[in-house]
């Protein structure tokens, strides 16, 4: 089952004052001067505060998070972020917290290396199709992506596992018009861990392409998919 992702008043007061310190931290160490960073380095940093977001959040429901995890979530979201294209920095944001926090609740499970892939295929998908997706609904796929991709990793390749991510939150999203935001997540994890449990004999273009056609049937009309 998919965590609860609510906070209680205390706790999310806590939570937004740490949040901006340390978001605040990692944009300052990229060393970019007020008014005068690129797009590409604005994406980082919102990456960079979005994965801080998840994982904190994923600690805020008990999750035991280490920093080697957590610097996992952060670079994987850095990766797909620096190779989005026409995205807003908000949609950076979201995408790499909601993919942080699906990764980042499993880890007792998986390895760093899982936690990294599997957040950089799920924020990189839903970047892909944030074109005509509401800000909830891009880190609702993106943080079902990476749950869905992780709950059977163990049975994968880490390329199948990103693959797997990354096709699930495009798919996802391809319904964004007419599908809920728990549609969406809903969608985006059962079609990764689906295209993952059948990824024994596929190849990781198979899983991709597997994971982002169950991901949009599963979100609404199949004619959407095509």
């Amino acid at each position: 089952m998919t965590p609860d992702t609510g906070e209680d008043e205390q706790t999310g007061t806590v939570s937004r004052r740490r949040v901006l310190r340390s978001a605040a931290a990692a944009v300052a160490g990229l060393g970019v001067a007020s008014g005068a960073a690129s797009a590409g380095q604005r994406h980082r940093g919102a990456a960079m505060s979005g994965a801080i977001r998840g994982s904190m959040q994923a600690q805020f429901q008990g999750v035991e998070v280490t920093q080697a995890q957590r610097q996992a979530a952060i670079d994987g979201a850095v990766a797909a972020a620096v190779q989005a294209q026409n995205v807003t920095a908000q949609q950076v944001q979201v995408a790499s917290q909601g993919a942080a926090f699906g990764a980042l609740v499993q880890v007792q499970t998986v390895t760093i290396t899982q936690v990294q892939v599997a957040v950089q295929g799920a924020t990189g998908g839903a970047l892909e199709q944030s074109q005509s997706a509401s800000v909830r609904q891009i880190q609702a796929a993106s943080q079902g992506a990476a749950y869905g991709a992780l709950s059977q990793s163990q049975s994968a390749t880490v390329r199948q596992v990103q693959a797997a991510a990354q096709g699930a939150s495009q798919g996802a999203l391809m319904q964004s018009q007419e599908a809920s935001v728990a549609q969406v997540q809903t969608a985006a994890q059962e079609g990764a861990g689906g295209a993952i449990s059948q990824s024994q004999s596929a190849s990781v273009t198979q899983v991709q392409i597997a994971a982002q056609e169950d991901a949009c049937s599963k979100a609404g009309d199949d004619s959407n998919c095509r």
